[in-house]
Formats: C-alpha cells, structure tokens, sequence
C-alpha cells in the first residue's frame, strides 16, 4: 500500500508540478507560493478520482506520525543541522523552539541551556558488535533514501558514530543502518530495510 500511495502521489506531481509537501493536512496537494498562480490549488479538481485516492492514501495507509521533541543548547545550529543538512521542512517556531518534518514525522528542537557535554561521555549498549548511542532517535527509511542520505552527510563530511553499514547481514533482521551526532550531541539513527517485513522480525 504505501508504494501504491507513492506511486500515487508521484503521479499527481506530474499532473500539477505546484504541488508540494508542506504545511497542510493534505501535504501534497499544497501550492507553491506563486501570487502569478492564485487558482493553482483548485486546478487538482481536474481529477477528482486522483485526489480521493491521494487523499485515501494519506488518511487510512500512511502510518501515524511519530512526534519527539529533544533538547538542544544552540538554536540556529540546530536550523543549520535539521534544515539544511537533513533537508527537514520548517513548521512552526519560537525563540525557544522549532518544529520539523523528519520524513512525514514531528520532532521538536527545544533550547535548553548546556549543562555539561554529552558528546564527552556518551552511553552506549554492544549491539552487533558496535557501541550504539543511547537514547538515540531516528526514522526507517527505504532503501533508496538511506543511500542518498548516506551519500549526502559523507559529501558534508558528518563524523559517523557507526558508519553506515548493513547490520545483522544474513541474519533475521538485517537492515542497513548509520549513526552520527547533531551539534547539541544528540544521537541520530537512520535505517532501511530491502525486506520490511524484517522490521519485528524475532
């Protein structure tokens, strides 16, 4: 269902390319910002059967997002970091904290004064032979997404916790996985499996 869903959306960016995936219930049915283009959101209605099946898709099969607000001692490295970096749309924001989409999900930079440097004395549990960070957070990504997220924090020369790598190959469970730290030390985990039903796999 959710390649399906994919699938979906992808075609109505190809009927309506103004669409975009930010701000909105129905994220991807959201026009640029084009004051050229006022009646760009109502254009969709052209195909009435595509966007009760976009709309289905993202109500009844998307999972429900995860929300998980962390803290972080710098703001704007914060913004460099999860906006730039991760390329992580921007919602809502104060002085003291700012809301990002993290692949479809909610997570929440709180400033909180530094107390002390988690980065100098990390804990951490042997899990196939490395020391994961914990706590530590992240999403599973697909397979194609991992890679290019792989690729993009190596071309911007991110100091990995564990280097991305495929974790458990062979086994139950194997998955590709990569750890690495945002400025305020915060642990971060992305992985993918090509095989999601390995995902509570025992």
């Amino acid at each position: 269902p959710h390649k399906f869903g994919q699938r979906l959306i992808s075609v109505a960016k190809v009927k309506h390319p103004n669409l975009r995936g930010e701000g909105s219930k129905n994220k991807y049915l959201v026009a640029k910002s084009n004051h050229k283009k006022p009646n760009d959101l109502q254009q969709i209605m052209q195909f009435p059967l595509l966007l009760a099946a976009v709309n289905y898709f993202q109500e009844h099969l998307m999972p429900n997002p995860f929300h998980i607000a962390f803290p972080v001692d710098d703001l704007a490295a914060a913004r460099e970091f999860y906006g730039g970096l991760l390329e992580c749309p921007e919602g809502r924001s104060s002085d003291t904290w700012i809301d990002y989409d993290l692949y479809g999900h909610q997570i929440v930079a709180h400033y909180k004064p530094p107390a002390g440097n988690p980065k100098e004395d990390p804990h951490s549990n042997a899990v196939d032979g490395h020391d994961v960070p914990v706590p530590h957070f992240g999403v599973v990504l697909d397979w194609d997404q991992w890679q290019q997220l792989a690729e993009r924090l190596k071309a911007h020369n991110v100091a990995f916790v564990i280097e991305p790598y495929v974790r458990f190959e062979g086994e139950t469970g194997e998955q590709a996985t990569m750890f690495f730290l945002d400025p305020a030390g915060n642990a971060l985990e992305f992985k993918a499996f090509k095989d999601m039903s390995q995902l509570f796999a025992t």
